[in-house]
């Protein structure tokens, strides 16, 4: 029996398995250090829904977040599917290419249409930047 994956394929439990809250939190630049710990959990405003109050509650222990006032709640697939506006297939993919689980390689499911808005900000301003140097270059020849 051959350990080859179909196409598109993620395993979830690996991915939920090396992608902690931590580090799910520090990839969208949030020190869960820096927030209120009551034992297991840390309080602070919710990414999700953008509340001002400390609605978010996230478990480094159990590995799981819930939200009191968007209620949103579940795992680290189901905190970036929310998040990144997507499934939690696409959400187990991103996650796997982000934090290099397993064999994965970015699948169609994440064209720049599907990726953040972060990320394609700054991709708008590289371009920016290269057609700058390049115009400056012209000039100079």
């Amino acid at each position: 029996m051959s350990d080859q994956k179909p196409d598109g394929w993620v395993d979830f439990r690996a991915v939920k398995e090396a992608v902690t809250m931590r580090l799910l939190f520090e990839h969208y630049g949030l020190d869960l250090d820096k927030y209120k710990a009551i034992g297991d959990e840390r309080k602070l405003s919710c990414p999700l829904c953008d509340g001002k109050s400390r609605s978010l509650t996230v478990n480094i222990v159990k590995q799981n977040f819930q939200c009191f006032s968007c209620k949103a709640r579940g795992n680290v697939l189901d905190f970036v599917a929310k998040k990144e506006g997507c499934t939690i297939k696409e959400a187990a993919h991103k996650l796997a290419v982000w934090f290099k689980v397993g064999n994965t390689v970015e699948p169609h499911c994440l064209t720049p249409e599907n990726k953040s808005p972060d990320a394609l900000t700054i991709l708008a301003e590289i371009k920016a930047r290269v057609n700058q140097l390049e115009q400056l270059l012209q000039q100079k020849a």
